[in-house]
This record gives C-alpha cells, structure tokens and sequence, in this order.
C-alpha cells in the first residue's frame, strides 16, 4: 500500500527548536474545552492548516504527543488532528492505569469501555467517578456522559462506561477519538433521607437577600423564573450542623419575595462533588419538592465555599406542620493525574 502524500510530505520537514518552543509556550496559554459537550472549532479551511503543519511541524514531532501542537490542529481540523494522533489505549498517571477494553458504535451512539486500576494504593471502588473532568476530542460535535459499571477488589480496578452521541442525531462513522481526564474521586458517602433541624414555624418573612452569579440551577417543574445570570440568594449566616452529614451546613432558611428559601453550604467542593437534595414532608408523609434551585460560590481569603439555595412556593401556615428532608452526598478521596488514551471506533457487527 502507497503512503499517504500528506504524511510523506510533513515527515520530511521539521520544526526549528526554537520556533517550537514559542509556539507551545503560546498554545499552552488556551482555554481547555467544555465538559460534557465537545464541539469541535472550525474557523479556517483544511488546507490552510495544512499549509501551515507542513512548513512548521513534522510527523514525528506528532506522533512524540506533543499536546498543544495537536491542539492547534484540532482546533481547526478535528479530523486532521485525530488522523496524526497516534494509537494509545493505556496511560499510567500518579499510580493509576487508564487502559481502553473496548469501544464500538451502533447508530447514533459510541460506547467506550474504559478500566482504571490503582498500582500504588486503594484510591478506588464501587463509587469511583471521573468528576465531570473529562474532555473527548472526535471529529464531530458531540455529548457524552459516563458511568461506572463495576469494580473488582482483587485487582482495584473499576470499570467504566462512556455514550457518546452527535449532537446532530447522525450516526456515528468509525473514527479515532482521544479521551482525557484530569480528576478521579472514590469512597462516597450518601446519606438518604436525613431530617435537617430547622424550625419552620418561626422565620423570617423578608430576609436579607444579595445578588449573587449563578454558577448552576435545577427545577423538577416547570415553575423555574426568566433570570440571566444573577439571582438574589439569602445572605448566608452562622453555619449549622446538620446531624450525621459531612462537609454540607445550613446556612439559611427564609421568606424572600413570597416564597421560602432554604440555604446550604459545601467546602471543598471541586474535591468532594458534596451536594443535597431537599424537599419538604407534610405530617401525612405527603412530599413537595423545590420549584427550583440556584447554585453560586463565594471565596474570602483563598477558601472557597458553594452554595445551594432551594425555593419552594409555600406559605407560613403550610410549613407549621412540616420538616425538610433531604439526601446528602460527599467523595472522601479526590485523586488528581493526566489521563489520556486515543484509540478508533468500530462499528457493530
């Protein structure tokens, strides 16, 4: 088989040290790409880039993995890029092995089955998630999601699978993708149906609220307001313990604009992913869930706290015979690395 042109004409030129050097140093400056939904940027034509590659970069320098060289090219030919990256189905970082099991394609979908084992230590097990670190580079726009499948104490490895969808609802061709993580967290703690002390016959009517930037919001109904992105959230008080819960306080609990508003508060979030879900218990054991919820962070002197703040549309005489309920949860381990594997899909037989 006769090689590819392309390839034989970029092998046969390579880029000046120095010239390398500043490039990257450059490259390496750019905003690392969106979780969960990977569009890929396509700004200047095809052969231009390859213009480019062929007087500035070589094969070699490519396959040597240089990342932001490859993330020059696929910022303006995801194709090009994922042609050049070269095959590698397992990485090792901080003592833990990423290695691709398998990977496969039936219709709009690509499934990708992924093991993480722990060398070193006992990092892992039956709650290991990936932190919504991951990015994927593919030569199509696309959402994904990943969830763990197993995990075998013996050998401390988990396993994990990961759906990736085009956007466009097309079907998947067999191309190769590169798969990155930065982030590993284990031993979760979930607490489920916890009761938060909160006396709900006495509060306030109009607390003190303050503007805040909405980092996150979530609605089980359709009841959510028209905001941009500032929200009026209690100001946080006093921290209270919440019994049996860790890195999670109550931070307020309040009338604000006709509505009841209640406030927790997390440390340490990007590490411990702690969050809650709250909703209210008449005495009949009748459950009424949040119309939405609004979440912001604060930081004061290097420390970072998150916050939640549930809304529901109640009035003071329905509280009196009601108690907040909620579910809690919290990672204990948070293991840092750099993953990467790069491997071809392949259709379903």
């Amino acid at each position: 088989m006769n090689e590819n042109p392309l390839k034989t004409c970029v092998t046969s030129i390579q880029m000046p040290a120095d010239a390398k050097g500043r490039l990257v140093q450059t490259l390496t400056a750019r905003p690392a790409p969106k979780k969960r939904f990977f569009a890929p940027i396509r700004k200047i034509p095809v052969v231009a880039v390859l213009l480019v590659l062929c007087f500035f970069c070589s094969v070699p320098v490519l396959a040597a993995s240089i990342d932001p060289l490859y993330q020059l090219m696929y910022r303006f030919s995801p194709g090009t890029a994922q042609f050049f990256r070269p095959v590698a189905k397992s990485d090792v970082s901080n003592g833990i092995e990423m290695t691709v099991l398998s990977s496969y394609i039936h219709g709009d979908t690509a499934e990708i089955y992924l093991s993480l084992q722990d060398l070193e230590g006992d990092r892992l097990d039956a709650t290991t998630d990936l932190n919504d670190s991951y990015t994927i580079h593919t030569p199509f726009d696309c959402s994904a999601y990943s969830e763990l499948v197993s995990y075998d104490e013996a050998t401390k490895t988990a396993t994990l699978r990961v759906s990736i969808s085009q956007t466009d609802g097309s079907a998947v061709q067999g191309d190769k993708i590169t798969f990155s993580t930065r982030e590993i967290i284990s031993q979760k703690a979930e607490m489920f149906g916890a009761e938060v002390p909160l006396d709900l016959r006495n509060l306030p009517q109009n607390a003190a609220t303050s503007p805040v930037y909405v980092t996150g919001v979530g609605s089980s109904s359709a009841s959510m307001p028209d905001f941009d992105d500032f929200f009026d959230a209690l100001v946080p008080q006093e921290p209270k313990q919440i019994p049996s819960v860790e890195n999670i306080t109550l931070t307020g609990a309040s009338f604000a604009d006709g509505k009841l508003h209640i406030q927790l508060a997390a440390e340490n979030t990007p590490q411990t992913n702690s969050h809650a879900f709250l909703w209210l218990e008449t005495a009949d054991g009748t459950e009424i869930s949040c119309d939405y919820s609004v979440s912001f962070y604060e930081e004061s002197a290097g420390q970072r706290t998150d916050y939640t703040e549930f809304i529901f549309s109640v009035t003071p005489e329905e509280l009196s015979s009601c108690r907040v309920i909620g579910d809690f949860f919290s990672y204990g381990v948070f293991t840092e690395g750099d993953w990467s594997v790069t491997f071809p899909l392949e259709a379903e037989e």
